[in-house]
């Protein structure tokens, strides 16, 4: 009765599935790809017939299993796309379809040998599916293609290590292949077979089918691994002489020992037939990993990073292109590639370019799973990468900087106040000598020192003022954002909000809100085309929150870091705060977070 419910509920699920087929079939109208459709349908009718037969019904049985097996026999050599790839495929069929022939011409004596019609059945099976389908699925399939075979691979292996399986078991338990259970799980099993083929024809993206293949090929590895250790042990030893009951504890121990090395083994053979040279994302993620491990220069990384997607992935080529315009190519870079963003925080770092490998026209599914691992990984790479060349750059701009203000200092001394000193200098021993000699012209003289002491003095504050304002010191950081950003009543409009009392604040981070005020409203004089801007000081006594709105038309996608924005950068990194640009609608909001009240010495000199 179990058998019987088996093939029932095989033939009921078959119909629908056989007409959505036969709707396939009109719809490609003729093509090469609707030949392996109709034999699907042939097989699926096959079964279906043989599932409604009575049990005693052989003859009628084997001239149905006729065009089930020719059927099959043509299925596995043009599906999916009805052509005989590789050609030698058709040698199989025409000799596998001339057996059977010749086994209803001569009353079907040829399948009554036993086991001989078995080995030739299933020599031929064998031979086109792992001699043809896996052939096509690893070196001549398109991604599409290699997604309709992987389901009835899928189906196949599972099949193969079904019965293997079950005929163990029902061997070992009952010591004979025949009974109710063994029967409908056979059927079971090989209805598998041609709904394995229509659902690569009809939903080959119903889900992951690749994992799942991946999955069962590990199992078979496992599972016939264990089963020819344990056979071999009960069936071998026992014949030199050891105990039955040994030699099967002598199988199970050998079986804990390999099931092991027996599934590692099974995955690299499904990552290779499954995946080819594709990494495992965690495999891809481990070789990125150890490439930014090794020291590299900052300019080095993204080489590092777009060499390990080719190799990883054996692709036909990959480039990073970076914000700044740098762009980073290993291979070929070809039209169909596809692009994966590189973010980290929030900001684009880059953005990973991809080509297929050759002879595929797009990534698998697996390749952009591992794509997008390995840009999420690639992000802080390139952020430190940045980081290091930033502060790198910084440093070196910091000396530049010191350098140039160095020489201009000694250029306004030497060129402003030590003439008007020597000047002086003359002046004040002309004067002692009209002095002496009772001239009157020294008190005239005498006041020309004067009037080139009050110069000198204006010469030197000016040089001081440019070092730090004196406002600052005097009155506070609003009133010296107000002296030094020039409020004007023109486009853009220059807003002030900040607490009428004035804020208590360290000399640096006074120094560092000035420069940023400064810098960020200048940026949006020359660039944002804003009618107003407004500046905002706000503080809660630990830290100083300092933000410019402005209406104007925004920064660009991905801005590029100009000498203006580098500044402000700096000046708050320098204090150790925190800078932020955010878009608005319209308009840009530059906010800088600097510490109120903490102690900003540089680390290390805390208590000299």
């Amino acid at each position: 009765m179990l058998t019987i419910a088996v093939q029932v509920v095989i033939a009921v699920a078959a119909l629908p599935v056989a007409a959505l087929l036969l709707r396939d079939v009109g719809r490609r109208r003729r093509t090469l790809a609707s030949l392996a459709t109709a034999v699907v349908v042939l097989v699926f009718g096959a079964s279906i017939l043989t599932s409604l037969l009575p049990r005693d019904a052989d003859v009628i049985q084997s001239a149905i299993n006729i065009p089930y097996n020719i059927g099959l026999f043509v299925l596995f050599a043009t599906y999916p796309n009805g052509r005989f790839v590789p050609r030698w495929t058709l040698v199989p069929v025409l000799l596998g379809t001339a057996i059977q022939i010749a086994d209803a011409a001569l009353g079907f004596r040829l399948s009554a040998i036993q086991p001989w019609w078995a080995l030739q059945l299933g020599a031929v099976f064998i031979i086109l599916l792992v001699g043809g389908q896996l052939y096509r699925f690893r070196r001549r399939s398109t991604v599409e293609e290699r997604r309709r075979t992987s389901w009835p691979v899928l189906s196949g292996v599972t099949v193969i290590v079904g019965f293997t399986v079950l005929s163990s078991v029902q061997l070992g338990l009952t010591g004979s292949l025949d009974g109710e259970p063994g029967q409908a799980v056979s059927y079971l099993l090989n209805g598998l077979i041609p709904f394995g083929f229509a659902a690569g024809l009809l939903a080959p993206g119903l889900f992951r089918v690749d994992r799942a293949l991946r999955a069962m090929i590990v199992v078979s590895f496992v599972a016939l691994g264990d089963l020819a250790l344990f056979a071999a042990a009960t069936g071998l030893l026992p014949a030199v002489g050891v105990p039955v009951g040994q030699a099967a504890w002598i199988g199970a121990v050998a079986v804990a020992a390999a099931t092991r090395p027996l599934a590692k083994l099974g995955a690299i053979a499904a990552d290779r037939l499954v995946f080819g040279s594709r990494s495992d994302p965690l495999v891809a993620l481990a070789q990125l990993g150890d490439q930014l491990a090794t020291p590299l220069a900052p300019e080095r990384v993204p080489a590092a990073i777009t060499d390990t997607v080719v190799r990883a992935l054996a692709l036909e080529g990959a480039s990073l292109e970076q914000p700044e315009g740098g762009v980073t190519t290993v291979g070929i870079v070809t039209p169909d590639a596809e692009r994966f963003p590189i973010v980290y925080r929030g900001e684009r770092m880059a953005e990973l370019v991809a080509s297929p490998r050759a002879g595929e026209g797009e990534l698998t599914a697996r390749d952009r799973e591992t794509l997008a691992h390995l840009a999420r990984q690639a992000g802080p790479a390139l952020h430190d990468a940045r980081a290091f060349v930033e502060l790198r750059d910084a440093r070196a701009r910091i000396i530049l900087a010191r350098e140039e203000e160095r020489r201009r200092l000694r250029r306004d001394l030497h060129d402003d106040l030590a003439p008007t000193f020597a000047g002086l200098g003359l002046a004040a021993e002309a004067a002692r000598q009209f002095s002496a000699a009772g001239d009157a012209r020294a008190g005239q003289v005498a006041g020309s020192v004067v009037d080139g002491l009050a110069v000198a003095a204006r010469q030197l504050r000016d040089i001081a003022y440019d070092l730090r304002p004196p406002v600052l010191d005097e009155q506070g950081l609003v009133a010296a954002i107000e002296d030094r950003i020039e409020l004007t009543g023109t486009a853009p409009v220059i807003r002030i909000s900040a607490p009428r009392e004035r804020m208590v604040l360290p000399a640096a981070v006074e120094s560092a809100a000035l420069r940023i005020v400064q810098e960020a409203v200048v940026n949006v004089r020359r660039h944002a085309a804003a009618r107003t801007c407004t500046v905002r000081l706000e503080s809660d006594g630990r830290e100083l929150t300092v933000t410019i709105d402005d209406d104007g038309i925004g920064l660009p996608r991905d801005p590029r870091h100009g000498i203006g924005l580098r500044s402000m950068r700096e000046r708050v990194e320098e204090v150790r705060g925190r800078l932020l640009f955010e878009r608005l609608a319209p308009g840009t909001r530059v906010r800088a977070v600097l510490p109120a009240s903490v102690d900003i010495r540089p680390e290390g000199t805390a208590g000299r």
